[in-house]
């Protein structure tokens, strides 16, 4: 976590806590509140590893700061960050981690999360958009789905969720028979 955000008082305790009572999981992250810069919001991230897996598909199922995660199963897995994938390489990371092992998210907020004028997340969102693209794409093949980049485009779309319009029935039709696939 950057040293401006919030990390609240009971974050660790909860988090170390539920890892020692579930010692399957391996990587586990917790909800975050967005503070700062005229915004206030809370990230909600999928809380079972099957979400997390389905999730991953879309978009980063973690919020980085809030993670906490077994060192030995990353060594064990040589699970290291992907400079290639700067500045998402934190999904591209976990993407990789759930193949080895079971994650979870605290259904809880456990983090705030400061945003200002010089966040990464705005200076830097076309690139961060490009590369989380790229894992989608790779995420989407391991199902055997090559996407083009319309494709991969609609696909990133539909999993924006309320910030993508269904203009007409036919993209509506499209977006059902894409995420039957």
């Amino acid at each position: 976590m950057d040293a401006d955000d919030i990390s609240l008082p009971e974050r660790l305790e909860r988090q170390v806590g539920f890892m020692e009572k579930h010692q399957d999981i391996g990587l586990c992250g917790t909800w975050v509140e967005k503070f700062g810069k005229g915004v206030s919001a809370i990230n909600k991230y999928p809380g079972s590893s099957e979400k997390i897996q389905a999730y991953t598909l879309f978009d980063c199922p973690f919020a980085h700061p809030s993670v906490m995660f077994r060192k030995e199963l990353f060594s064990k897995h040589s699970l290291t960050y992907d400079g290639d994938y700067y500045p998402t390489e934190d999904y591209e990371l976990w993407a990789r981690a759930i193949e080895h092992f079971p994650a979870a998210n605290l259904l809880t907020v456990l983090l705030k999360y400061r945003v200002h004028a010089d966040s990464m997340t705005n200076s830097d969102w076309q690139e961060m958009d490009d590369q989380a693209a790229k894992v989608a794409k790779r995420q989407l093949g391991k199902l055997g789905l090559e996407v083009s980049e319309d494709e991969l485009l609609f696909h990133r779309n539909i999993g924006r969720g309320s910030s993508f319009r269904v203009g007409n029935m036919t993209e509506l039709t499209r977006g059902e028979a894409w995420l039957l696939q």
